[in-house]
């Protein structure tokens, strides 16, 4: 039973490793995180470092051959997991719920399935502590180990790799369409099975002042790219700069900004003087399911999504050059007067 305790620093070892991996070229997305789980501002500069502190830990954890050592690392550990679970249990009674940033661009807005995995990791933190208090490293147990416990090692070894390849981020990729957003020509036998596959646009509803209107409604007229922000952050800064840019370079669509916030977030600290659409409770931006903010979708003229949603200031990047090129020499199209008066109904 002792020897068996061993999983428990093993399996923290491997999620540090793993957490640390995915954060580590994301550190702004743990500034952002900070603000949408609005902790402290002190901690912005701090939580930049989380991502080679859970790395030593992780190797620590595996490495150390002294009991007393490793107990303090398992102690840390424990501690960090400890932090991370009450910051989780709080940001669970905000609106919108925001991302924890836990994984990196990989984490997604935080649920009750976040609240307990950071409790079995706190769980297995205890047990490394107590086993190690009791004179046992992770070294110690191995090097002499039965094949039995070195197959067991390679079977986990082999389970981490495996599931981190299956949650690394898959971007969808940006069909051709044209400037009101019509339908790419249709999808042959030797059609690339990655190519993105157009779904109708989904029943989704925002506020434009006091008048409801639904996505599909927006796009009576002409094809629109929607950027959805859900915070004051820099990272939600940024995407409304590239939402400005995006109007003055593609004039063949409308590009709008939506307010997945709460109602009575003041907006005025955003540069951004073509109106609001607001998403109340953040229904829509949860119902696209996409893995953190903020995101940017493509909304065709013909019923039909266009491109996206993508997450990520990175990723909306890419996602507006790619429009761009696709939209290099679309002509902008004559409004429909009539448009305007359909535009606010429900359809």
């Amino acid at each position: 039973m002792t020897d068996a305790l061993v999983a428990a620093p093993l399996l923290l070892a491997v999620v540090l490793l793993l957490a640390a991996q995915a954060k580590w070229n994301n550190r702004p997305s743990l500034v952002s995180a900070t603000r949408l789980l609005r902790l402290p501002s002190a901690l912005e500069g701090p939580v930049q470092w989380l991502p080679p502190i859970e790395a030593v830990l992780g190797v620590a954890l595996f490495v150390l051959p002294w009991a007393s050592a490793f107990t303090v690392v398992a102690a840390l550990t424990l501690g960090l997991m400890l932090a991370y679970t009450a910051v989780v249990a709080r940001g669970l009674t905000f609106s919108p719920r925001p991302s924890c940033g836990c994984f990196g661009t990989i984490g997604a807005p935080i649920t009750i399935d976040t609240l307990v995995r950071n409790v079995v990791l706190s769980a297995l933190a205890l047990a490394a502590v107590v086993w190690g208090a009791r004179g046992h490293t992770v070294p110690g147990t191995l090097l002499p180990g039965s094949r039995a416990t070195w197959t067991w090692l390679g079977a986990l070894a082999v389970t981490a790799a495996i599931t981190r390849w299956i949650v690394g981020e898959r971007r969808p990729r940006v069909p051709a369409y044209g400037a009101h957003g019509q339908p790419a020509p249709a999808a042959t036998e030797t059609a690339d099975p990655d190519d993105y596959v157009r779904e109708t646009i989904p029943p989704l509803m925002f506020l434009d002042g006091n008048q409801p209107v639904t996505m599909r409604g927006l796009a009576l007229e002409r094809a629109q790219l929607l950027v959805f922000i859900t915070c004051g952050c820099g990272r939600s800064h940024e995407a409304i700069a590239l939402a400005r840019n995006w109007r003055e370079r593609m004039p063949a669509i409308d590009v709008r900004a939506i307010a997945s916030v709460p109602m009575d977030f003041d907006l005025r600290g955003f540069d951004w003087p073509h109106g609001w659409l607001r998403d109340p409770d953040a229904q829509a931006w949860s119902s696209l399911g996409v893995a953190g903010d903020p995101v940017a979708l493509l909304v065709g003229a013909d019923g039909m999504l266009a491109g996206g949603p993508v997450a990520g200031v990175a990723e909306l990047t890419e996602f507006g050059e790619e429009i761009a090129a696709a939209l290099a020499d679309a002509p902008a199209p004559e409004p429909d007067p009539a448009s305007a008066v359909v535009r606010g109904e429900l359809a």
